[in-house]
């Protein structure tokens, strides 16, 4: 049964996604992304000109000191909502990014919070094994004032007993290291408490989804072959003509030894221009290149599916090859403890073998910590499925 104070995984997560700069980080490129629309739908910058005569030229109606001109130009009808087209495309990819580093740090976080299950597991049971083992040793001082026991049969205990004392500390430092990297995930203080159940039970989890084709990878890499399909359009917008449109105004100082008609009249001017990019061949590359990388999508679509399908192939036999094992440990470990209980029940009438029971212990310590081993590797293949799958 999971302890009072022990939080889901479920919770740590949230955590991790509200505080984790990695996601933070990760939701800033989609800002990013979302803002660059408008950059790309803005109109080029506008011309402005001032011109002065270093000899002022003169006209029948006055002399020209300055030329003020002012442009702007414009592209083919729809090349800006199409370039917008092309960048709202580009965000979906940087959304699918987001979901991608999301469920990588749901996995991180799941694959230490059973690690951490198995490490504190292998405390407690390796300390309760201690304590069977002092049992031992105060048995057989017992009986070698006795004459029952030799005092061989004690030294191997205490070896052993200090073998376990050394695996625990071990342990231990392993636990901590394991919580301050779980707490750094979190994005809060690595001493922070991490409490987790003292028993987890495979039978509470069943993989049941098997398709690998709705993954965010594979979504990811059929936006981006939309967002090339949307730049091949923006590209053949770019391609068209483009127009110009500008006025020029020059200022005339009338004329005192004469007065024409008009005299001293402003010249104000309006231009049209149409640029055709008769000889640009950048345009038909970028298309090409464009069309090359649709293409290439396309492969690494393929190649993606097969490389999530390998994986969930060896994830979902990493699953079954655990719960087989867990059963295979549980089960020798119950009749190694069969074997030392009628080893202990006959030493009630006779002598007791502790040579034998010592290693009829020892065996047990090993099916157990396979039987915990194994509850951690069910538990992250059953979440390594989970993240190709969902």
């Amino acid at each position: 049964m999971a302890s009072v104070s022990a939080q889901s995984l479920d919770d740590y997560i949230q955590t991790a996604l509200k505080n984790n700069p990695s996601i933070k980080a990760s939701r800033e490129v989609v800002k990013v992304a979302k803002e660059k629309i408008n950059e790309v739908k803005s109109w080029s910058d506008t011309g402005f000109s001032v011109g002065v005569y270093p000899s002022t030229p003169e006209t029948r109606t006055g002399s020209q000191p300055v030329k003020i001109g002012l442009s702007q130009s414009f592209p083919w009808f729809g090349t800006y909502a199409q370039a917008a087209k092309a960048q709202k495309e580009r965000v979906g990819v940087d959304k699918y990014n987001v979901r991608l580093t999301e469920k990588e740090l749901r996995y991180r976080i799941a694959e230490l919070y059973y690690k951490i299950y198995q490490l504190q597991s292998d405390v407690e049971m390796l300390k309760e094994n201690k304590s069977i083992l002092e049992v031992y040793e105060k048995m057989a001082l017992g009986a070698l004032e006795n004459n029952k026991a030799r005092m061989s049969d004690i030294l191997r205990i205490r070896a052993e007993k200090n073998a376990l004392y050394a695996r625990i500390n071990q342990h231990i430092q392993d636990l901590q290291s394991a919580r301050h990297a779980f707490n750094r995930l979190l994005n809060r203080n690595i001493e922070a408490s991490v409490n987790i159940p003292s028993q987890l039970n495979v039978t509470d989890i069943l993989p049941s989804n098997t398709n690998v084709e709705n993954h965010p990878s594979v979504a990811k890499i059929k936006q981006l072959q939309r967002v090339y399909l949307q730049q091949e359009k923006w590209i053949k917008k770019q391609s068209l003509p483009k127009f110009r449109l500008g006025t020029d105004y020059m200022p005339v100082q009338p004329r005192t030894d004469a007065f024409p008609v008009d005299n001293g009249k402003d010249v104000w001017m309006i231009s049209v221009g149409l640029q055709i990019p008769l000889f640009n061949k950048s345009y038909r590359s970028r298309l090409k290149q464009t069309e090359l990388k649709r293409k290439q999508a396309e492969y690494q679509q393929e190649n993606q599916l097969l490389i999530l399908q390998s994986a969930f192939e060896q994830a979902q036999a990493d699953y079954d090859n655990a719960l087989v094992n867990i059963v295979t440990a549980n089960k020798n470990a119950a009749d190694v403890q069969t074997a030392i209980d009628a080893d202990l029940k006959a030493y009630e009438t006779g002598l007791l073998d502790y040579d034998r029971i010592l290693r009829l212990q020892l065996q047990k310590i090993k099916f157990q910590l396979q039987a915990i081993e194994n509850t951690y590797k069910a538990f992250t293949a059953y979440e390594r499925i989970k993240f190709l799958t969902n």
